[in-house]
């Protein structure tokens, strides 16, 4: 062999051997994990799904959520974390074995799905189960509070959820008053034709069944364990931002489940985020190229693609009620993607 097809030969065999890296380096490994199947307790204890993406807010949250807590014992953190610095680490020491911790590296990140997805196999359980971003503040004696409203709708198929009010991020403190609370009340259709629900603040009404409204927030949700084992999550929805509200309470509506916004404020979010990282601006390539993949997933479960039949079971739709009561409900007509009527 001669000297110039020997090198000929290693440079396609390095240039192979990059497309190889290359390519696993993009199409990283999915990890699936085996979600609980067992009975649920009856202690009042609650399992809270906390997803972070590199926010250095997620220690705060913590320290909020055990502190403002009437019986922090009886609670358990699942958190899948995904940073890429060390002050991004979402811990708090004085808690640390009511945290299980899952640990990602940031570039594995696939979206908010994806990582509740991962979260939620930490679930081990509970009575309940509580949905918050990593960037929320506590009232106090919220569990207290969250668990006496669930037993006064005597209902195990009810779901606790609205979009929290601010919080001024320098001072922790609420940026409104106490006497409204956010209700979801509609939809519309985004510029991605992708569906959201909307919200109107209301003044606080102490009977929470009278609160009953069409639309699910995943910033925050309170739900019994048997919910999430009922309506697990999705670990095929990488990417999915919009659209992840809709579809998981599509998922819970046809299984029987209602939505009521809290009779007092339980939580409240930090909306703005200046200058914070977000996957989408870190991991923009793939996102940018997968997001209409997810966006055909959405509607492929939801049947709103030229199929037109949604789709049932585990990761799809429940049949104790169908998707088109759903969207009677709600105020959205699926076939010209128009709201026609709202709860606002």
């Amino acid at each position: 062999m001669n000297k110039q097809l020997f090198i000929a030969i290693l440079l396609l065999l390095i240039l192979i051997f990059c497309k190889i890296l290359c390519k696993k380096k993009e199409q990283k490994p999915k990890r699936y994990l085996k979600s609980y199947k067992g009975a649920v307790k009856n202690d009042n204890s609650i399992f809270v799904n906390l997803a972070s993406y590199r926010d250095t807010q997620c220690t705060e949250t913590l320290h909020s959520l055990f502190k403002n807590a009437h019986n922090p014992s009886n609670i358990v953190v699942g958190v899948c974390q995904q940073n890429m610095l060390n002050r991004e680490d979402c811990a708090v020491m004085a808690y640390k074995d009511r945290i299980r911790l899952l640990q990602l590296d940031y570039d594995e990140a696939r979206g908010p799905c994806y990582a509740r997805y991962l979260a939620s196999c930490l679930f081990k359980g509970e009575s309940y189960y509580m949905q918050i971003d990593s960037h929320t503040r506590f009232a106090k004696n919220w569990d207290r509070d969250l668990i006496h409203m669930m037993k006064t709708l005597n209902d195990s198929k009810s779901v606790i959820t609205y979009y929290p009010q601010p919080f001024n991020v320098n001072t922790g403190e609420p940026e409104r008053g106490g006497s409204t609370v956010p209700k979801i009340c509609g939809s519309k259709v985004n510029d991605r034709g992708m569906i959201e629900f909307t919200a109107k603040e209301i003044k606080r009404i102490e009977n929470v069944i009278e609160n009953r409204h069409p639309g699910l927030s995943c910033g925050f949700f309170f739900m019994t364990g048997q919910a999430v084992i009922d309506t697990p999550y999705d670990p095929d929805l990488d990417w999915l931002f919009q659209g992840e509200e809709l579809l998981y309470a599509a998922r819970l509506y046809t299984r029987g489940y209602n939505f009521y916004a809290p009779n007092k404020n339980i939580v409240y979010h930090y909306y703005e985020r200046k200058n914070q990282p977000k996957f989408w601006d870190d991991l923009k390539d793939f996102y940018r190229r997968e997001r209409d993949q997810s966006r055909e997933t959405f509607n492929r479960i939801l049947g709103l693609n030229s199929r037109g039949k949604p789709e049932i079971g585990t990761y799809g739709l429940g049949m104790n009620r169908s998707l088109e009561d759903y969207w009677n409900y709600l105020g959205f007509d699926p076939v010209n993607r128009k709201v026609v009527k709202t709860h606002c």
